[in-house]
């Protein structure tokens, strides 16, 4: 049998990277494909592939990546932050993950790029998250808010619809709910700035 003009029992069939099965049919070996097994694959991804060595490098051959700029590791899925590669455990200060080349992600209740600095949270949030205190207040010590004009309660999640307060049951004539600063957004059924009037079909 000959697959692509090469005799099936030569050791250059299929590129060297499978069997010959029949005429110009190749049976590739794990970690090649492609007609004529020409085609790498590195850990289980072809080659062709844009997430083959992490997204971070090409497949030269089998299970063989060749690396880009600042990634490492058999398939170029660690990185660096501030020197230190993502794998070790004293990467970003030991407080947090290294997800991108000089990028901690932090532990809750650390900050600063590196992870070094011990900051206050406040309900489950560092300080420097921007969806701290609701998004409506900075966390000024440790789970304590200081909310925004017209934002109240322990965490800024509580505003008011014409002077009553949104987790009020009366808030917004008991037939909507208080969304933001004198915003109601009333049930189906009822109109109007605080939902007073009913509608008539």
């Amino acid at each position: 049998t000959y697959c692509f003009g090469i005799l099936g029992n030569e050791t250059n069939v299929c590129n060297g990277n499978g069997k010959c099965v029949d005429i110009d049919v190749c049976d590739c070996y794990y970690g090649w494909e492609g007609e004529k097994c020409n085609i790498p694959k590195c850990f289980g991804i072809s080659s062709l592939d844009s997430n083959v060595c992490s997204g971070h490098g090409e497949c030269k051959s089998k299970d063989q990546c060749e690396c880009s700029e600042k990634w490492f590791g058999e398939n170029c899925n660690i990185t660096k932050c501030f020197g230190i590669l993502g794998n070790e455990s004293n990467v970003c200060s030991g407080h947090g993950k290294c997800i991108d080349y000089n990028e901690c992600e932090c532990d809750l209740g650390w900050g600063d790029s590196d992870c070094s600095s011990e900051i206050h949270t406040c309900y489950g949030k560092n300080s420097d998250a921007p969806s701290v205190c609701s998004g409506k207040g900075t966390c000024i010590s440790q789970d304590n808010c200081e909310c925004f004009e017209n934002w109240f309660g322990e965490n800024c999640n509580i505003t008011k619809c014409f002077g009553i307060l949104s987790n009020e049951t009366n808030v917004c004539s008991e037939h909507g709910n208080c969304t933001d600063f004198d915003v109601c957004t009333c049930e189906s059924g009822w109109t109007s700035n605080n939902c007073s009037v009913p509608m008539c079909f």
